[in-house]
């Protein structure tokens, strides 16, 4: 008995099947044959030439396809593991050069103080100057008025002492009245009689003198330079009047005699060391008002010295004026002599009135 082999017929039912296989296998595989080619158009070659976009500047990719067109997520680590060439990091890395001016931009600004002026001289090349001020402009003299103190300070410029007892500088304080004349007088002894048989009038007198130092003015400077600035008792300005007709000894011994005079009323004051230094240029010194101290302007002269010599001076303003009920006699005083005298005559008059009323009723 023969076995007979069934073979498979190819109906047409059959063959249709199989080429619509073929054509969906076909147009599967499309897709991906055009999306292998890209890379070599988004990423060109050293020798080729980059497709730019509308603007310029950095490549940027054709637009994707449609995603109906996309390939299977299978297909895409391919495209993303392409290196990137060169030429496309080019322009990745030119970007932080176009920050370069912007960092830059402070530098110009420091030219102007460069090319405005000439360079500062150094602290050693200048010279030194003193400043001064006094602690009150005004001092009210009252009928009260039992004298007051003011105090004068001030620095000094460009200072090269180190410490304030190293004792590179010195410092004098003038303080001085108003100017007014003064009539010296020599009494003799003649047969038993104390009389005047000198006289000598000097004009430009200083009404209150007062000087302070660091040190005494003998050990600071030298007499000549003293004298042409009136330090000193010595040097204090008295001018003689034409009239008088002495020697310059005898004019000296009447200078003198003044300043004992005035030193005796205690307007003519000298302290040696009264300056004292708080730092390398800080100073101070405490000068004392009399209560007998002439009412008016005061001028405080502070001088600076180096080695003998004189390096700078500064001049302060201080004002003594009259308040209250003796401002108001002593302005009708001055201002009306007339009436003022009636009015004493006549205050003197009603308080002796007054007194003899007073006792005349005690008496009874």
């Amino acid at each position: 008995m023969a076995l007979a082999l069934n073979r498979p017929v190819a109906t047409p039912r059959a063959v249709a099947a199989l080429i619509t296989t073929a054509l969906v296998l076909a147009v599967a595989a499309y897709p991906l044959v055009s999306t292998t080619a890209q890379p070599a158009q988004l990423w060109p070659g050293p020798g080729a030439q980059q497709w730019q976009g509308p603007q310029g500047g950095y490549p940027q990719p054709r637009p994707a396809a449609p995603m109906t067109q996309v390939p299977p997520p299978a297909m895409q680590p391919p495209q993303q593991a392409i290196p990137a060439t060169p030429q496309q990091r080019a322009p990745q890395q030119a970007a932080p050069q176009q920050l370069a001016p912007q960092q830059a931009a402070p530098v110009p600004q420091a030219q102007p103080a460069q090319r405005s002026g000439r360079p500062s001289p150094p602290a050693l090349d200048r010279k030194e100057s003193v400043e001064a001020d006094v602690s009150t402009r005004s001092v009210a003299v009252t009928s009260s008025f039992t004298g007051t103190e003011i105090v004068i300070f001030g620095s000094v410029d460009n200072s090269r002492q180190q410490t304030a007892e190293s004792g590179l500088y010195d410092i004098a304080i003038i303080v001085e009245g108003t100017e007014t004349p003064v009539v010296a007088r020599k009494k003799s002894n003649i047969a038993g009689l104390w009389i005047n048989t000198q006289s000598a009038n000097f004009s430009g007198v200083p009404s209150y003198y007062t000087i302070t130092s660091t040190r005494p003015i003998e050990e600071i400077a030298e007499t000549q330079v003293l004298s042409d600035n009136a330090i000193g008792f010595e040097h204090v300005g008295m001018t003689p009047s034409p009239e008088t007709k002495l020697s310059a000894a005898e004019l000296d011994e009447f200078k003198k005699a003044v300043v004992r005079r005035k030193q005796a009323d205690n307007l003519y004051q000298k302290r040696d060391y009264g300056v004292v230094f708080i730092g390398r240029s800080l100073f101070r010194s405490t000068i004392t008002l009399p209560a007998n101290v002439p009412v008016g302007p005061l001028s405080a002269r502070t001088f600076l010295f180096k080695d003998g010599k004189l390096l700078s001076s500064h001049t302060s303003k201080v004002s003594l004026q009259r308040e209250g009920i003796e401002r108001l006699l002593h302005s009708f005083a001055f201002d009306y002599p007339l009436l003022y005298g009636i009015f004493a005559v006549l205050t003197a008059v009603a308080a002796g009135l007054i007194a003899s009323a007073l006792f005349r009723r005690g008496s009874h």
